[in-house]
């Protein structure tokens, strides 16, 4: 089974944190991408920033790894993001599983497009 590899990048001249997930989102894996998380969030406005979160590539992930999520997803609300944007995973289970995780958060105001292009041109607005 493939892991999850999380790769988070600021575009200073965009205002836009990008993150780009690909594989399976694993239980142990989100303490790293909280900590990353919070290390670049913690040195921007997030108001002044939009969060681009890219899972074109994320795969199918188990039940253990939902609580995880949920916690990021709650995050991603609260630090104040301009607009929070998720590119849909290519893998329709995957993208439904998003979904749902998303419909359980109180609050969500993100919003999930089908490509990157999409993604980019929300965060411009």
């Amino acid at each position: 089974m493939m892991s999850s590899n999380t790769v988070i990048e600021i575009d200073k001249a965009k205002k836009v944190v990008h993150a780009v997930l690909d594989g399976f989102p694993a239980p142990d894996a989100a303490a790293k991408t909280l900590q990353n998380y919070n290390n670049i969030v913690g040195g921007i406005d997030a108001k002044e920033y939009s969060l681009l979160i890219d899972c074109a590539k994320m795969g199918v992930f188990q039940p253990e790894s939902v609580p995880a999520l949920e916690k990021l997803f709650k995050l991603y609300m609260e630090t104040g993001f301009k607009h929070v944007v998720f590119v849909n995973p290519t893998n329709t289970v995957a993208a439904m599983q998003l979904r749902r995780i998303a419909r359980g958060v109180q609050g969500f105001t993100g919003q999930f497009v089908d490509s990157a292009e999409k993604a980019w041109e929300v965060c411009a607005k």
